[in-house]
């Protein structure tokens, strides 16, 4: 922990009762004085002069999956690939530069934007990759895209079942056309070898410094064993400047019961989130679970969950002092989650904070239960931005309740921003602007998305700051910069509380300061 001054700021402290200041002072990784007029000049601290520019609280990102997105930078990344071809392309060059049978692995390849009639499957894959077994994620992370090579490996043939609430397509002949939906992406992620420990825990580092750079002093990361393993790694050797919430994923919630493990607790930089649950798919690969089908079919989606067993996980979780994270993207999805915990938890601990993540889309009823169930809605702004033509294409008329930041705040709902990353880009910015405007940079759609829906920039930097500080159970020791609380925050280069709004998305970071210490400056 380290010491610094801060002095010549314009800081938003976040604290309803005194949300300016101008100076700020933190004494061993802690706010020690907040004010106006001239903070305490003590020996051996130093001082930063601001500038005048804004300070806000560190930015915390309530929803990534940090270790997929650190290896995905040495991996074949599809963002922004505009076709097939471009797609193959990469996968060719990538085996250029590979060992005789490697496995080429990659993400974000999103066929919506490719102009095609159909998806991809695993005879385009076989065209340049014959004898390397390939396995490329989806935008949305629900579907996988794999070559024959890959299917043979992990003995995928005709005569594999679908896993449960899980589905790999198949052609007419009932043999697997190379997409693995949901869950049965496993069956060949699972002999996909694991990354050196080393090796992943230098890419969290390098991830982590992008990360400070775009502004984050932490996340909530929604990820497995191995993720958790590798930051408490790096935090037991002092190597983590990252404040990491981690929740549980189902398959290890009994052996964090038998730990004693409970929501909150934990150290400075890792801690225990909630038990992350599934229900359904996603927006993009159609298996959103809906009252009514996709737009122009009959696909309702894909319940990923039995109800009755979702009820059963989030019991056993309350009753070991563990809250529950539940991914719901489609409206029904969203009903059935708000229907059981009104059922499951009535009797439950108050204590214990539980969440949806994502909330896509609500019918409008539900936007009401929303906001007065206690529920923390856990929302990616990012997903407005990518995802404006699939809902007009796919969700119609429905999409008025696509992302209803503003009704949801209306409604008393606490709300908390992330960004799916590696699903979006996890530039906190990118998300302000997302939430204040509901346009993409390049201005559109000209009206906005549902701009009834906008957020003031206020609104967008709580649901960064204290909203993820309060879901994680630390709302008394930081999303706001008062004094006890950790020295986490941010120095931006331009005002966006004064710039015009449709500029937020050009804002630069100055310096990003974690537990009192510099870890980035421009």
């Amino acid at each position: 922990m380290s010491s610094l001054r801060l002095t010549n700021g314009k800081i938003f402290t976040g604290n309803p009762t005194a949300p300016w200041a101008e100076e700020l002072l933190i004494l061993n990784g802690r706010i020690a004085w907040v004010g106006d007029g001239e903070a305490p000049s003590l020996p051996g601290v130093e001082t930063l002069d601001l500038g005048g520019r804004l300070a806000l609280p560190g930015l915390v990102d309530a929803h990534v999956h940090f270790l997929w997105y650190a290896l995905g930078l040495d991996s074949v990344r599809m963002v922004g690939v505009e076709s097939l071809d471009q797609a193959l392309a990469l996968v060719a060059e990538r085996i250029r530069n590979s060992g005789p049978g490697e496995w080429i692995v990659g993400d974000s390849y999103n066929h919506n934007v490719w102009g095609m009639e159909r998806e991809p499957n695993r005879y385009d894959l076989d065209r340049v990759a014959p004898d390397h077994p390939v396995f490329i994620s989806s935008k949305c992370g629900h579907t996988a895209w794999v070559n024959s090579k890959a299917l043979a490996l992990a003995g995928v043939t005709a005569v594999t079942p679908n896993p449960e609430g899980s589905r790999i397509d198949r052609d007419s002949q009932g043999e697997p056309t190379g997409l693995l939906r949901e869950s049965a992406q496993g069956l060949v992620g699972s002999v996909i070898p694991d990354p050196d420990p080393a090796k992943a825990c230098m890419m969290l580092k390098r991830a982590i410094g992008i990360a400070h750079s775009m502004g984050l002093t932490g996340i909530h990361n929604c990820e497995g064993r191995d993720s958790l393993r590798h930051f408490g790694k790096l935090a037991r050797e002092g190597e983590l400047n990252f404040r990491v919430v981690h929740h549980v994923p189902a398959d290890s919630l009994d052996e964090a019961i038998t730990l004693g493990l409970t929501s909150g607790v934990g150290g400075e930089w890792v801690r225990i989130g909630g038990v992350k649950l599934f229900i359904d798919g996603a927006l993009g690969s159609q298996t959103a679970l809906m009252f009514e089908p996709h737009e122009g079919s009959e696909n309702l989606g894909i319940q990923t969950m039995a109800e009755d067993e979702l009820k059963e996980l989030v019991l056993k979780a309350a009753q070991g002092g563990i809250s529950s994270a539940i991914h719901a993207i489609g409206d029904r999805a969203n009903n059935m989650v708000l229907n059981m915990y009104e059922t499951a938890l009535k009797d439950g601990d108050p204590i214990l904070r539980h969440r949806i993540e994502h909330v896509q889309l609500l019918t409008e009823h539900d936007v009401a239960r929303l906001g007065s169930s206690n529920i923390i809605a856990s929302v990616q702004p990012t997903h407005v931005l990518g995802d404006i033509d699939l809902v007009h294409k796919y969700w119609g008329q429905r999409g008025r309740y696509a992302y209803p930041f503003k009704s949801l705040l209306k409604t008393g709902a606490v709300l908390v921003f992330g960004s799916d990353c590696p699903v979006e880009s996890m530039d906190p910015i990118l998300g302000i602007h997302a939430a204040v405007n509901r346009q993409r940079p390049s201005g559109y759609p000209e009206e906005g998305f549902y701009p009834e829906e906008r957020l003031t920039v206020a609104e967008a930097v709580r649901a960064y700051t204290f909203g993820p500080a309060y879901a994680s159970y630390q709302e008394d020791t930081c999303g706001t910069l008062e004094c006890g609380r950790l020295g986490d925050l941010v120095v931006l280069e331009q005002d966006i509380f004064t710039i015009p709004p449709q500029e937020i998305h050009t804002v630069k970071v100055r310096v990003t300061v974690v537990g009192g210490k510099v870890v980035y400056q421009s």
